[in-house]
């Protein structure tokens, strides 16, 4: 990313019994400077996708991360941020929380293919056994 940017690459993960996302967080230098591991209910592959975003735009928002490169490697989640119809009824009240909180940051949000996903896939699959929402400043031994 440029300077004082921030981009985080997002994931998500399923199996038959479990879904997860993660994120990285990283500077114009690509240091990592932090990443992110969360399950959550089972659900579709855009459900988890989407809570990938929005997980990385709270931490970002926290963090004062105010310019924020946001890249998924779901079509569905890039094209959401110019619908708001297309976001599920469970994550409704969380999507327009994280649109209150882009008020006050640059967000720009692409598409990257699966194979320029790798980091960010780990983390999504990393979270599968946990159970709550896992975060580092660094990185962590799995990667």
């Amino acid at each position: 990313p440029l300077v004082n940017w921030i981009k985080c690459n997002t994931d998500g993960a399923s199996t038959i019994s479990a879904s997860s996302c993660g994120g990285i967080f990283r500077d114009h230098s690509a240091d990592l400077i932090g990443c992110f591991a969360e399950k959550i209910p089972y659900c579709t592959a855009f459900f988890v996708e989407l809570s990938g975003v929005l997980r990385a735009i709270e931490l970002a928002s926290q963090h004062n991360w105010h310019n924020l490169w946001l890249e998924s490697d779901s079509a569905l989640v890039v094209i959401a941020f110019k619908n708001d119809t297309m976001i599920p009824w469970a994550l409704r009240n969380r999507w327009f929380n994280a649109k209150l909180l882009m008020r006050n940051m640059n967000v720009i949000v692409t598409h990257i293919y699966r194979e320029g996903n790798d980091y960010a896939d780990i983390l999504g699959y990393l979270a599968l056994d946990s159970l709550l929402l896992r975060v580092w400043f660094g990185p962590p031994l799995i990667l």
